[in-house]
């Protein structure tokens, strides 16, 4: 039987994103022996316990010094994971120190860069990850970071995460074909949270070039966020062919990998945060679908040799096109990609690294 795991972290299932959505595959692929403390309100689920650990006076974060202690106690728990390297790592620290309990900590590549802002969390996110037993980071662009930050790089173990989504129901796919009237067009799909940093505008800008030179396209837009309405603006005014799905259902989302014919998304550079993976890439990918992203962060990585990454607009405008017009080319990327997932992006594969680390811990 593996060694039991309490995992504290304020980003989980049902709230949605790649870090919730790691984590949640991350519980159903361990089995037994996996327990998660969150802050993010949701149903009552054997092994995952809600809570909250803010107060009004600063740090907010001071009532993890109590409950930390109290959950291990309670749920048994022989080692301890930190969901966030700060504040929840530094909790954890405390707790190193007061009990010698072991923990670990999990990265994604933006809690990286916020804990570089100013003197203080360099040093506390340093002695976070001096004191863990190993670091679980979500690419090797991530685990770079870490090391950067202070991790020690014998101990940073690289656990990609999975594509979980079930295959696209054909009831669904049809229904949302025959609503959107979507026979005879040409689909270019993007997933994603509508801030800034994921380049939607980009891939809007370089469509008003793609709708000259290919017939009957659509862009689809799923998902949702301060920028929607900013984007929404900018396809009106440039009279182009989108469509904004807002957030919807896992198994809308499969229909709609299904459905389309190339997906593309390409992250900008941020000072405020980064793409330290991309789990949307996967997706598509294991959809057999054709993929496009930016050589911004952990993008390439996520992609991998079995689609295109471009730096320019113009080299945007150029992969969209030739995906859309070029069916050999379209069909070789799409059967590289659902064999790169088939064989490296299982569930079992990337859960099976962090339990070897695990019991490594002693």
């Amino acid at each position: 039987m593996s060694a039991k795991v309490l995992l504290f972290t304020s980003d989980f299932e049902p709230r949605q994103g790649g870090v919730a959505q790691y984590y949640g595959s991350l519980r159903k692929g361990w089995g037994e022996g996996f327990q998660v403390a969150t802050s993010v309100v949701g149903p009552s689920e054997v092994g995952v316990y809600r809570l909250s650990w803010t107060w009004p006076v600063w740090p907010k974060w001071i009532p993890l010094l109590w409950l930390i202690p109290k959950y291990k106690l309670m749920t048994g728990a022989q080692f301890l994971a930190a969901g966030e390297l700060l504040p929840i790592g530094t909790a954890m620290l405390f707790s190193h120190f007061a009990f010698g309990w072991k923990y670990f900590v999990f990265m994604h590549g933006l809690d990286v860069q916020l804990s570089q802002r100013n003197i203080w969390k360099r040093w506390l996110a340093r002695s976070v990850l001096r004191c863990a037993s190993f670091v679980v980071a979500n690419s090797n662009y991530t685990a770079e970071l870490a090391k950067e930050a202070g991790a020690k790089p014998s101990t940073v173990v690289v656990a990609y995460p999975c594509p979980t989504l079930a295959r696209a129901e054909s009831g669904v796919v049809n229904e949302l074909r025959e609503r959107h009237r979507l026979n005879g067009r040409n689909i270019i799909l993007t997933v994603a949270r509508l801030v800034e940093r994921k380049g939607v505008a980009d891939i809007l800008a370089a469509l008003s070039h793609v709708v000259s030179k290919v017939p009957n396209v659509l862009y689809v837009i799923v998902g949702d966020g301060p920028e929607r309405i900013t984007l929404e603006a900018q396809a009106r005014a440039q009279n182009l062919p989108v469509l904004f799905t807002g957030s919807v259902t896992d198994t809308e989302l499969s229909a709609w990998y299904e459905l389309c014919d190339v997906f593309a998304l390409t992250p900008i550079v941020s000072q405020v945060d980064v793409e330290g993976f991309g789990i949307v890439y996967v997706e598509a990918q294991a959809a057999g679908k054709a993929v496009v992203g930016s050589m911004v962060g952990g993008v390439p990585e996520a992609i991998g040799e079995a689609g295109v990454c471009v730096k320019t607009e113009v080299e945007l405008v150029h992969a969209l096109t030739d995906i859309l017009t070029q069916v050999d080319l379209r069909t070789s990327l799409g059967e590289k990609g659902k064999a790169r997932v088939a064989n490296n992006f299982t569930q079992f594969k990337q859960v099976e690294k962090i339990k070897a680390a695990v019991a490594n811990m002693g």
